[in-house]
Order: C-alpha cells, then sequence, then structure tokens
C-alpha cells in the first residue's frame, strides 16, 4: 500500500481562515445596513428641513447688519 494513501487529509476548519470571518463580517454589517436604511432614508429631509430654518432664521435675526453678537462677547 503506497503511504501517501494510507494517510487520511487533514485539512484545517474552515473558521480558522481569515477570509472566512472577514467574509462573514462584511456580510453582517451589509445587512445591517440594508436593514437600518430605511430609517435613515425618512430621517434625513427632516434633518435637511431643521438645517434650512435654522439658516433662514439666523439670516433674519442678523439682517443686513452681519452676525449678532452675542451676549459675553
Amino acid at each position: 500500500m503506497n503511504p501517501a494513501q494510507s494517510k487520511p487529509n487533514h485539512e484545517p476548519p474552515l473558521t480558522d481562515s481569515p477570509w472566512f470571518w472577514a467574509y462573514l463580517f462584511c456580510t453582517g454589517g451589509l445587512i445591517a445596513l440594508l436593514l437600518m436604511s430605511n430609517k435613515y432614508d425618512g430621517r434625513q429631509p427632516q434633518i435637511e428641513r431643521q438645517m434650512a430654518a435654522r439658516q433662514a432664521g439666523g439670516q433674519a435675526v442678523s439682517g443686513d447688519a452681519g452676525p449678532v453678537r452675542g451676549s459675553t462677547e
């Protein structure tokens, strides 16, 4: 009998590979992004409206004279 044929082939487990863990981590991250995208898609327009309102309010307060100085200045 050939010695090479009598030895069992011991391959390391799949979880020993860093590529397995990189794939698993990236897949989990993509799934999390997909699950959370609806939350952020609905929130972004609200944040943009708030920013526009703050800018309009700041321009109304400052007028043509420029920015208003704070009470501590």
